[in-house]
């Protein structure tokens, strides 16, 4: 971004547009509250300094919150410069060539040399060309910095507020609009920015999930997380690694070595296992991964006190250290948290710490080996209020500041952004220098995945491996992907760009530590054209997924010099043997000499191989190993590949171990073990200890050494045993042990009766629990004291005890004694005794009644007991014991009972029970009476009956002596005559058909009566009319057994009406079965065979009236038989392939047609029938003589068709046709394609040398003339597309001339065979190509083309130019072929043609072809004046009109307009949407006349809008302003 870019200002506007930013630089004041004040180094509260003192920020001052918002951040610097108070710009400066160069020489000069010397003269201090270039470079952006702040206008306003003295950057404060100005027009200040705040890249899981479940459970499941707030992954990095091949590249020995990374970030919590669990920086030495950790802000000794602000930087670092398994991390922390106006706060980095971040890398490097930077950050760039993708941004800042790095030999691995975007990356990922990093899925995951939350980012409706995520930014200058989502590193699972980036940076370590010479282009290049290629489905851009090996040996290959790596041991830092094993990995290397000391020259030498066998020096220490490599022209790797291992043969000595200071015994299991012992490396030093004996190798788990540890014993009393075992780096082991006695208290418990809590005898058994160790046990009664108890004993399970008399509560006391007469408890068990059982115990029912209707009865109970609160009761209507009653429930006065079924005497009995058993009993009775019932069923409970006599069943009910039948409900009362109740009763229905009813009344012994029992039933005595029966409508003929029946018939009562289906025809009704509903059709099955076949009907309703009818159809389901075929009469030989067939059938409906066929197993199909005619002529088929076949199937008039044709055979025999012969194409090329139309035909075979002519055709017509045959015969195609063709060729053997049949056929028929074969004559045709958005001009030179073309053998390559004349000989690079390439004009602006070259499978390359395309940097203008502007309001709507001629571009098009609008204001910018800021598309009209119309505003309310041009490069004027208002609600 240029200066004038960043800060747009008019000279006519300037006086208006500071008086308006005064004011917004009040409003934001008020908007944004003041950071909350933060703990100062001395523990107490600092308050934030004043906005407007300009004084530097103390350690820990945050930077408002308003500089989270770009847009926000320049406005407020704006109204900060123009109120004439300091704001603070990060500036970036133009260094040229000369200027490095000029300060070369006045180097070298100072020094007394020539420029391009490397070295300083012998008395000076060495100076290498890389140092000169570094000093020059730090003096040239010193010196453009100066030259630019002492111009004069900027001495007015702008000073330097902190110089980045590696990089062409600073960081200014300026408060004048003058000095604004002249830094803007200054040539030397490439850019002008505001001090904005960046984010970082990654999702993670820990505190917020981005994962919402809108696709299901599965979306979390298959990441293997919970999903909860502590949500963990599982599977860690076991996918993103193998999927860019870390663990081969490092098992090949590359592993970063001697490469630093340094991670820009959150900082890195290094105590983190994956980090080496470092207590500090570099510390332990063997397992720490982060040498260095700084906190990067404008005050140098800033420190926050956190490891990691937030598990980012952790999750980041952890990712290069699991990758690169040997470079070192550089945890450089530049986030902090900053205060919301909500309350809340948000994590950034600030855009001057990330620029000084890499300024301290710069200076850093070399002492902390620094060759890769991280940076998983970044901020979007915005259209108004919109995130919108980047362009390629070198003018930037911190594009600068890449630059440099990447000059002084640092790379930077950059996250391409997290927004979901296909148009651009987010800054600084759009830097030029960075190797900006996209993320795919490391892993499938079913249902889909949403990211982000409120808004929704993006969603992944399908998720499979490698695929590309949807949030992830692309664009045409992306560089690579890589796995990103999701993936645990560092104790934290996250997902984003950020975590694809540290993959990269990875690997650009491993690629820089294995060669060290190679340049970083050639790194860059080696990751940009290895690993799988990708497309982008949102933009069909495709990149490539990293693979670390392939890019080591991408690199290896194009050495010079033969390189390569050595491990000794898989690796490993300790060996306790002097043999080990070395795995050496090489390229270009055909011999090689192993030493024990990097020494010139290295003998002997031997044939590479990648595994040796290696014998260590003497002694204990670090060993090293050196391998030179030397390839076949003899040239020597320098320096070597080497590694090394620490030594160790020598045991841990003096293991000693002592338990509680030597005691013998102890009561605890809780012990303190003092250990001793010692090695040649104590730092080193493990010990494991088990309190079971084991080997050093088994014992688990290894800790560091230490002189005391608490330890517990196994449980039980007894000896115990502690085991150590000692155990270096190297492996040695050594051992000690020690024994102690545990004792253990005497304890125990004991229960009465099993823990009864009564009893009704003091006679009691008592339940007895010794705890271990117990020896002896005494019992009393009484709280004796153990001293005090007699008759000790040994412990037992159950005893029998007696009680003291007297009912009331009992206490036993068990007191136990151990071994070494240690006494312990009592312990205790509590029952009562209750010997008396309960007394007075009575019953009545229902107060005393002697009978009942009812069995629901009420029962007065009483009775009493000792202990009345525990008394309880069962009731039982069958006599019972007291111990098999039950239910027992608490005792009640008065109970509601329910008397057993049935009339007769019943009686209830009673228990009454107390808690300790003891029981009593009562008894009372009653007789129950049972109202009269019954039930009653017509004809067995029939529904219909044809006839009014039928039979009753009748059911009385219990106790019932009479009933009495009538066909009306005339009451019992009036019911005659009554008589003794019969089981079944023969009865007349009243006369008619209908539903007829049935009454039935009971009587009991008592006169009682109940009922009536009703039935019913329904009399129908019509029988079924109209009945009849077709068969498939009515056809004389059936083809199948499976016919349609057509059914007719009708009754009174048609929901009951049933009909039964026959083949064979029955006497009655009754006789037929089975029967169904009645259906007016019904699929129906004949008897199988040929002939007439009859169906009969019986209709028969409800009651059993039924009626009948019958049908009849002719069956044919067999196909023609007796079929006879006869080829030629009988003839047993034949000369001609055409012949005729005799052919002969029987068929009961007719032979109708017939299909004949030549070739044996050859299927008929439908298109093969014709009508039937015998004899039949018929073409053989040609080819070898010997036996032709004839196959015949037949099909009848009702389609039946023969399952396997007849048949007849005939010898062909024509001594014309050659034998075992094939012809091929004999100048077809290795991928079998014919590229000429020259076509040569070969015959081979043990009969091709008896072939003397032949003929070739291009059609299947018969041969006209034959050729003397010569192997093989040229033969000219006709002109023809490309792709499948074919000949066809007839060869034929001379005919003995006693032949006379023959030579009157011209010498024989001879054999046809058929020749297929792929054509490709012409080059790839349909070419295309133009840029992928459709226009003709774009405004950068980096572009993305679309091209096209089509060939029958596949477009294989294309070549893109834009030099002037360029052939298609002369074009470079050729690429393989896909839609959409990416290319850089070399030219930066104005027209350009470009042409793209094609070549096909067959290398056929095509013509060029062009497409202009126009590099147009220039924005669109318009003139108010011009532009014929026109507003049309509505209540609720405002519709613009403007002439499209109005605006205009100087280099393309202009291809469209947008309109924006606010109520009240008029936009300021095209660029930049406020936050009330609206946009509306407008449409270009006939007669070059543009609307646009804005809806849904409000009654009588003004608006502003700007409208904006947008030519056909996408560059954005700055527009033209219009104000207009809405009608009211009334119309005015």
């Amino acid at each position: 971004m240029t200066g004038s870019a960043a800060f747009p200002a008019r000279p006519q506007r300037r006086k208006a547009l500071l008086l308006a930013l005064l004011v917004l630089a009040q409003l934001l004041a008020t908007a944004h509250g003041k950071r909350q004040p933060r703990p100062a180094d001395g523990g107490g509260l600092q308050a934030p300094p004043l906005a407007d003192s300009g004084a530097a920020a103390p350690s820990g001052r945050r930077l408002p919150k308003r500089f989270r918002d770009p847009a926000l951040a320049e406005a407020d610097a704006l109204a900060r410069i123009a109120a004439n108070q300091p704001a603070e710009l990060i500036v970036s400066f133009k260094v040229s060539k000369s200027d490095i160069k000029q300060q070369e020489s006045q180097i070298a000069n100072s020094l007394g040399l020539a420029a391009a010397d490397a070295a300083a003269p012998a008395a000076a201090e060495p100076l290498s060309k890389r140092a000169l270039r570094r000093e020059a470079r730090m003096r040239a952006n010193a010196a453009v910095k100066q030259r630019v702040l002492s111009r004069r206008a900027a001495r007015k306003g702008a000073r330097l507020k902190r110089d980045f003295t590696m990089l062409p950057v600073a960081l200014l404060s300026v408060n004048s609009s003058e000095a604004l100005q002249a830094l803007q027009s200054d040539p030397s200040v490439a850019s002008v920015e505001p001090r904005i705040m960046f984010t970082i890249t990654g999702r993670g899981l820990r505190d917020q999930p981005p994962l919402e479940r809108g696709f299901g459970d599965g979306a979390l499941k298959a990441l293997g997380v919970d999903g909860g707030g502590g949500g963990r992954r599982r599977l860690l990095l076991k996918e993103s690694l193998p999927m860019i091949g870390a663990p081969e590249a490092a098992a090949a020995g590359y592993t970063g070595k001697g490469c630093a990374v340094a991670v820009i970030d959150t900082g890195a919590d290094y105590t983190q296992p994956d980090l080496g669990s470092c207590t500090k920086p570099g510390q332990p030495a063997a397992t720490c991964r982060v040498s260095a950790a700084h906190d990067i802000h404008l005050s140098d000794d800033y420190d926050d006190g956190e490891l990691d602000d937030s598990g980012h930087g952790t999750n980041v670092a952890s990712i290069v250290a699991r990758a690169a398994t040997e470079s070192q991390i550089i945890a450089l922390d530049v986030f902090r948290w900053f205060d919301d106006s909500g309350g809340g706060q948000f994590l950034s980095a600030d855009y001057a710490d990330i620029v000084g971040a890499i300024d301290w890398v710069l200076k850093k490097k070399d002492e902390l080996g620094i060759c890769v930077i991280n940076m998983s950050l970044g901020s979007p760039c915005l259209s108004g209020n919109t995130k919108v993708g980047c362009p390629a941004c070198p003018e930037r800042a911190i594009a600068q500041a890449l630059a440099s790095a990447r000059a002084a030999g640092v790379l930077a691995a950059v996250a391409s952004g997290n927004d979901g975007l296909s148009t651009g990356l987010s800054i600084p990922a759009c830097a030029p220098a960075a190797v900006s990093v996209g993320a795919v899925y490391d892993a499938a995951v079913a249902g889909g995945l949403q990211w982000g939350l409120n808004p929704v980012t993006c969603t992944d409706r399908t998720v499979v491996k490698e695929q590309i995520a949807c949030f992830s930014n692309s664009f045409s200058y992306l560089t690579v992907l890589a796995p990103g989502a999701m993936i645990t590193a560092g104790g934290q699972t996250m997902g984003g760009t950020s975590q694809a980036s540290p993959h990269v940076a990875a690997t650009l370590a491993v690629l820089r530590a294995a060669f060290k010479n190679a340049t970083l282009d050639a790194a860059v290049e080696a990751l940009t054209t290895t690993g799988k290629a990708l497309t982008d489905p949102r933009n069909s851009v495709t990149k490539p997924l990293i693979n670390m090996l392939q890019a080591a040996n991408k690199m290896a290959e194009g050495a010079s010099i033969p390189v390569g790596t050595v491990r000794i041991n898989g690796g490993a830092q300790w060996t306790s043997s002097r043999t080990v094993a070395l795995v050496i990995q090489a390229s270009g290397a055909t011999q090689m000499c192993v030493a024990s000391e990097a020494a010139a020259p290295c003998t002997p030498y031997e044939p590479y191989t990648t595994s040796k066998a290696w014998q260590l020096s003497d002694g204990d220490g670090e060993k090293g190993v050196f391998v030179y490599f030397k390839n076949a022209a003899g040239t020597v790797s320098d320096p070597p590949a080497n590694a090394s291992i620490t030594l160790d043969a020598t045991a841990p000595s003096g293991p000693a171990l002592s338990i509680n200071g030597g005691a013998q015994s102890t009561s605890s299991p809780q012990v303190t073990l003092a250990i001793s012992g010692t090695d040649n490396n104590p730092a080193s030093l493990q010990m494991c200890l088990a309190n079971a004996q084991t080997t050093a190798e088994a014992c688990t788990p290894y800790e560091p050494f230490a002189a005391t540890k608490n330890h517990t014993l196994p449980a039980g009393a007894g000896s115990k045993t502690v085991f150590l075992w000692l155990r270096d780096a190297a492996g040695n082991a050594a051992s000690a042990q020690a024994q102690i006695t545990l004792l253990v208290v005497p304890s125990g418990s004991v229960a009465i009766n099993g823990g009864a809590v009564w009893t009704n005898t003091p006679s009691v058994i008592l339940n007895i629990t010794a705890g271990e160790g117990v020896t002896e046990a005494c019992v009393a009664n009484t709280a004796v004291d153990a001293a005090a108890c007699q008759l000790w004993e040994a412990p037992v399970a159950s005893k029998a005890w007696q009680l003291p008399d007297g009912d009331g509560e009992k206490g036993v006391f068990v007191y136990f004694k151990n071994a070494g007469n240690e006494t312990g408890g009592p312990a205790t068990a509590i029952i009562t005794l209750d010997a008396t059982a309960p007394s007075g115990a009575a019953l009545s029912i229902d107060g005393g009644a002697q009978s009942t209707s009812s069995p629901q009865v009420t029962l007065a109970i009483s009775g009493t007991d000792n202990n009345p609160a525990s008394l309880q009761m069962c009731l039982s209507n069958a006599q019972t014991t007291a111990e098999a009653c039950t239910p027992y429930e608490p005792f009640a006065a008065t109970k509601n009972h329910t008397l057993p079924a049935g009339a007769g005497s019943k009686t209830v009995f009673l228990w009454l029970r107390d808690a300790a058993g003891n029981a009593a009993s009562a008894q009372a009775q009653i007789t129950l009476l049972v109202a009269p019932s019954g039930s009653v069923a017509i004809n067995s409970g029939a529904v219909w009956t044809n006839t009014p006599s039928v039979i009753l069943n009748i059911t009385a009910g219990e106790g019932v002596t009479e009933a009495c039948v009538a066909n009306t409900a005339v009451g019992a009362a009036a019911c005659q005559p009554w008589e003794a109740p019969v089981a079944s009763k023969a009865w007349q229905l009243p006369d008619g058909e209908g539903e007829k009813g049935v009454f039935v009344y009971f009587k009991n012994a008592g006169n009682e009566t109940g009922g009536p029992a009703t039935a019913i039933i329904t009399v129908d005595s019509t029988p079924p009319v109209n009945a009849s029966l077709t068969i498939n409508g009515g056809a004389e003929w059936a083809a199948g057994t499976d016919v349609n029946l057509t059914i007719g018939g009708s009754d009174n009562y048609p929901a009951g009406l049933q009909m039964c289906l026959t083949a064979t025809q029955t006497a009655a009704a009754g006789e037929c079965t089975p029967y169904e509903a009645f259906a007016a059709s019904k699929v129906w099955q004949l008897l199988a065979g040929e002939g007439e076949r009859t169906v009969f009907l019986w209709l028969r309703d409800a009651a059993g009236s039924s009626a009948g009818a019958s049908a009849s159809i002719k069956l044919d389901t067999q196909a023609p038989s007796g079929v006879a075929v006869s080829i030629n009469g009988g003839a047993a030989e034949t000369a001609s392939l055409d012949v005729s067939v005799a052919i002969t059938a029987g068929d009961f409906s007719g032979v109708a047609s017939m299909c004949i066929k030549t070739a044996t197993g050859a299927l008929c199909s439908e298109g093969d029938f014709v009508a039937f005619a015998s004899p039949a002529a018929v073409k053989l088929p040609a080819g070898a003589l010997g036996a032709r076949y004839v196959y015949v199937t037949l099909r009848d008039a009702l389609g039946n068709t023969m399952s396997a044709p007849a048949s007849d055979q005939i010898t062909y025999n024509d001594p014309s046709v050659p034998s075992d012969v094939t012809v091929s194409v004999a100048n077809a090329n290795s991928n079998g394609w014919v590229t000429s139309s020259d076509v040569l035909i070969a015959v081979s075979g043990t009969g091709a040398a008896s072939v003397t002519e032949i003929c070739v055709r291009e059609d299947e017509a018969a041969c006209t003339a034959f050729s003397p045959f010569v192997n093989p015969t040229k033969y000219t195609l006709s002109s023809g597309p490309d792709g499948d063709r074919a000949l066809f060729v007839t060869l034929r053997t001379a005919v003995p001339p006693a032949n006379g049949t023959l030579s009157a056929l011209g010498g024989g028929y001879g054999l046809t065979l058929p020749l297929d074969f792929m054509a490709d004559f012409n080059p790839p045709s349909n070419t295309r190509v133009s840029l992928s958005s459709g226009t003709g001009s774009t405004a950068t030179p980096h572009v993305s083309l679309a091209v096209a073309a089509t060939d029958v053998s596949g477009v294989k390559e294309v070549c893109i130019t834009d030099e002037p004349e360029a052939t298609a000989a002369s074009c470079q690079p050729w690429r393989d072929f896909n839609p959409t390439q990416s290319f850089t004009l070399a030219s930066s602006e104005g027209a350009s043609e470009v042409l793209a070259f094609f070549r096909d499978g067959n290398n056929h390359v095509s013509s060029g072809v062009a497409a202009n395309v126009t590099i147009d940097k220039s924005k669109p203008k318009a003139k108010k004046r011009n532009m014929d502007m026109k507003a049309t309001p509505s209540s609720s709507s405002i519709t613009l009109t403007w002439s499209k001629d109005g605006a205009t571009d100087d280099i393309s098009d202009v291809s469209g307009f947008f309109v924006l609008y606010r109520p009240n204001y008029t936009p300021n910018s095209c660029e930049r949407r406020r936050k009330r800021t609206k946009l509306v598309n407008a449409a270009i009209g006939a007669g070059s006349i543009v609307s646009a119309t804005v809806k849904d505003l409000k009654p009588g309310k003004r608006y502003g809008f700007r409208v904006c041009a947008v030519d056909a490069a996408g560059n954005v004027g700055g527009g033209v302003t219009l104000r207009a208002s809405t009608k009211s609600a009334r119309g005015k």
